[in-house]
Parts: structure tokens; C-alpha cells; sequence
């Protein structure tokens, strides 16, 4: 795309509809802040509103528009317990069919049109897009996909039909391709990054303001988590680790970083963690804090991060941000960890869902103010050589211009 040519406008598109704000609304604001606006004119849609829209207004336009949803049609099972009758199921799927599905595109494709929308880039994943794939085909625009999670082991015809799949690891493209080869033709691998010095200027309060908060004196050894409180995120392999860390070190002290979405198991897994420190007696030293928009203050004021996921993690932009305020970060060794962390020199990686082992990492830690000063400058040089922001951009600027490029060819 030539310098003279007139600016393209993009559409990004959030999908994430459970109540929560997580590391995809991170890495779209790093891209809003540094996309090159001499080409593209960005706007920016929601499906619900959340804590960081400001922040988002002061980027590009915003709009907050719900999908429609599904109809019901009855009061559901009768008193007996059977089941609806087969016509008023029948009715209601086609009904749905028409309201979400094709409600959908129409919705999508007059969005498109009225803002003259050359570029959609959806954030989130290649599922449940389907109707912003058709609309923007019927708009004539192009069409990107963020893919920032694993995919299912089932081949997923509609995905060829996007311009771009970009893929935040190449972890997660390894496995999409290796489970449907033809997407090698358009998914590309580019690794998410961090906006270093944005991100140290987010820090307003001193590591001794932080620990007052919580009556954390400045001699504890304090260790965090951070993210969406969710089973696969390991937050109880922490605190089975915490147990005997505490033990061991009585003034150790643990802040557990983040809040349970909406969603009943979300809830009901946050209410059985709280149990677990309950029986622990350990409800003075391991705190939930809930969800905090000061992370970078609280991160900075952790004497080591931790990462626990018992699944595999697509990335982990919350290590990318511990490691670039200097904290030692342990993290579980499988997905996107492995490709940031330099176990022993930027960081350690140990086995997932591994209380013990996470035991005797965060003793050694504990116990050497050395080793954690030596991998925590180590890891802020990993961060600034491999993760930086202007790399990424390059590659996300690139890759919009080549769709244009090859319509040209």
C-alpha cells in the first residue's frame, strides 16, 4: 500500500462477553497505541462495556454493540420433567437460526457499511465468527483473525476464508496447522509483545504504599498470581504450594491477583479457593484481592511472580509484564511460557500442577536475594531483545499491507 494511498479504516472487534477484562484487552491497546496512523483509521467494537473502555476513547472510536441472543420459547421442561414438545423445539432453532445467525450478519454487515470499513480484525479467536466472516465478505472487506487460544482437535472449515490467522505463539500455530494443514496458507505466527516503557509509566505507588495495603511488612517474601480466577489457571496449585512455603518461611505472604468471571463454575471455584485458605488458617497471609486496575504497582511490589496454569497457557502477557518490572517469574513449563522464559537464567519453568515442586522453587528464591536480583535482570533484557513492541508492529503493519499487495497481484 502505497504512502499516497488513502488511509484504510479497521474495525477491531473484542468478543469476550463473560465480565471480565484479561490480557487480549492489553495487547489491543498496545496495538491501537502504536498503529502507524498514516495508513489506517482504527475504530474499536465491544460487546459489553468494561473498566478499560476510557482508555480505549482515547485511542479511537468506540462502539458497544451486543450481539443479538437466543430466544426461548415456553417456560422450558413441564412439571412432570419431560421435555418440550418437538415443534416448540423445531420453532425455537429456527427461530434462533434467523434471530442470531442471520440477525447477526445483517447487523455486522450494516456496521461495516455505515462506517465504511475496509479491515475487520476480530481479537479473540477464529470460533464463533462466522457471521463477521460473511459480512465482511458481503461488505468487501478484508478479514484478520486473532487467534490467542488452542485450538479443538476438529478441523474448521470456515477458517481458510480469512485473510490472516495471526497466531499470539508458535505453539498455538503449530497446532492449528497440525490440525488443519490448509491453514498453513494464512496463519502466521506473531508473538504477542509489550509497550516496556508504557507499561513502567502505569506504576503510581511504591512497593512500601502496595504492601501497606494489605499490613505486608517490607522484610516478607511476598509471592503473587495474576489472571482471571479460573480452575486451568492454577491459583490452588499456589496455595497447596503456599502451605509449607509458610511453614518454612513465616513471614512469607501471598496475593492471589485478579476476580472469577460471571460464570457459575468461575464463581464456584473462586468460593472453594477461599475455602482452601479458610482450613489452611492461612486467611492473614494468602489474600484475594479481586480484580485491581493498579497490577503493574502490586506486580512491582512482589518479591516473585508466579504462573500456574495447570493447562497450557497460548502466551502469558502477564509474564511478559513481570519480567520487565524485574521479577523472577516461575511458570508452568508447556504452551506460550516456554517460549518466553529462559528456564534458570530469565526465569524457571517447572512441571504443571506441581505443588511441590513450586514449594521447593519458591524456597530457593526465598532464601537467595542474589538469584533473585540475577534472573530478574536477566529477564528484563529477555524482555526488551525479544518481546519489544515496534517488532511486533512491523509485523502486524506488514501483514495488513500485504492484503492489498496481492489483490493488486
Amino acid at each position: 500500500m502505497s504512502q499516497t494511498a488513502a488511509k484504510k479504516r479497521v474495525l477491531f472487534v473484542e468478543q469476550n462477553m463473560d465480565g471480565t477484562v484479561g490480557g487480549s484487552h492489553f495487547c489491543l491497546l498496545d496495538l491501537l497505541t502504536h498503529l502507524d496512523r498514516d495508513a489506517f483509521e482504527p475504530m474499536v467494537l465491544f460487546y459489553e462495556t468494561h473498566a478499560l473502555v476510557p482508555r480505549f476513547e482515547r485511542l479511537a472510536p468506540v462502539l458497544i454493540v451486543r450481539p443479538p441472543t437466543p430466544v426461548r420459547l415456553g417456560a422450558g421442561a413441564s412439571a412432570n420433567g419431560s421435555r418440550p414438545r418437538t415443534a416448540t423445539h423445531l420453532l425455537q432453532k429456527t427461530l434462533n437460526a434467523v434471530r442470531v445467525s442471520l440477525g447477526s450478519v445483517l447487523l455486522w454487515r450494516r456496521i461495516l457499511a455505515h462506517h465504511r470499513i475496509d479491515l475487520v480484525h476480530l481479537n479473540n479467536s477464529i470460533f464463533s465468527t462466522g457471521e463477521w466472516l460473511i459480512a465482511a465478505r458481503l461488505h468487501g472487506a478484508r478479514a484478520v483473525c486473532h487467534q490467542r487460544g488452542y485450538a479443538p482437535e476438529r478441523r474448521i472449515p470456515a477458517a481458510r476464508y480469512f485473510d490472516r490467522i495471526v497466531c499470539i505463539s508458535n505453539q498455538i500455530h503449530d497446532q492449528l496447522v497440525r490440525v488443519n494443514p490448509v491453514l498453513r496458507r494464512n496463519a502466521v505466527a506473531v508473538h504477542d509483545a509489550l509497550d516496556t516503557a508504557a507499561f513502567l509509566t502505569t506504576r503510581h505507588r511504591s512497593p512500601a504504599d502496595v504492601r501497606r495495603e494489605w499490613d505486608v511488612p517490607d522484610d516478607c517474601f511476598l509471592v503473587g498470581i495474576v489472571g482471571n480466577v479460573k480452575e486451568w489457571k492454577g491459583q490452588r496449585v499456589l496455595v497447596d504450594a503456599f502451605v509449607p512455603l509458610h511453614r518454612t518461611i513465616p513471614n512469607a505472604r501471598c496475593l492471589i491477583i485478579g476476580a472469577a468471571s460471571t460464570l457459575a463454575g468461575d464463581r464456584s471455584y473462586q468460593e472453594e479457593l477461599m475455602r482452601q485458605v479458610e482450613r489452611s488458617e492461612l486467611s492473614d497471609r494468602v489474600i484475594l484481592t479481586g480484580y485491581r486496575e493498579d497490577v503493574s504497582d502490586i506486580v512491582n511490589a512482589l518479591d516473585v511472580l508466579v504462573h500456574a496454569s495447570i493447562s497450557p497457557e497460548p502466551m502469558g502477557r502477564v509474564i511478559l509484564e513481570g519480567m520487565a518490572l524485574g521479577k523472577p517469574v516461575v511458570a508452568t513449563d508447556h504452551g506460550g511460557p516456554r517460549e518466553i522464559i529462559e528456564s534458570g537464567t530469565s526465569g524457571f519453568l517447572i512441571p504443571p500442577n506441581d505443588p511441590q515442586r513450586l514449594y521447593e522453587t519458591l524456597l530457593d528464591l526465598a532464601r537467595s536475594p542474589e538469584l533473585r536480583q540475577r534472573m530478574g535482570n536477566a529477564a528484563i533484557e529477555r524482555v526488551a531483545d525479544a518481546f519489544a513492541i515496534q517488532v511486533h508492529m512491523d509485523r502486524i503493519h506488514g501483514i495488513y499491507r500485504s492484503l492489498w499487495d496481492e489483490s493488486k497481484r
